[in-house]
């Protein structure tokens, strides 16, 4: 993890999405298809189930507006929240509906051209 600009060894648990993904790699590449799983908590790996995904946008304004635009997410929703200081549904949406970026909550084709690039 990256505390205060520095990259800090963390300790930290998998949830049931990375076991399930790793164990799902292994799989079908060992004889028999056995994986074990070495851990100090109490698994149960056949009561593990899939969650929903839990992601972080991080970015200036702009870029966590076009990429949810690129979701097909209009912010805020359920899909695609955060927290700015900036307050992201203001200026920023506006800005780029205005430059033709961003129409009706979706990327335009000239905001996914500029979606692409490193800026």
């Amino acid at each position: 993890m990256v505390e205060r600009g520095k990259n800090v060894l963390t300790r930290a648990y998998l949830g049931a999405n990375e076991i399930l993904q790793m164990a799902g790699r292994v799989h079908g590449r060992v004889q028999h298809g056995e994986v074990y799983v070495l851990s100090d908590r109490d698994l149960a790996f056949e009561d593990l189930r899939p969650t929903a995904p839990e992601f972080q946008l991080a970015g200036d304004a702009e870029r966590v507006a076009i990429t949810c635009a690129a979701m097909v997410s209009t912010p805020p929703s359920s899909s695609c929240q955060f927290h700015s200081t900036g307050g992201l549904t203001g200026g920023s949406v506006e800005l780029l509906t205005d430059r033709g970026l961003i129409e009706h909550g979706r990327l335009t084709t000239y905001g996914r051209a500029v979606e692409a690039m490193p800026v």
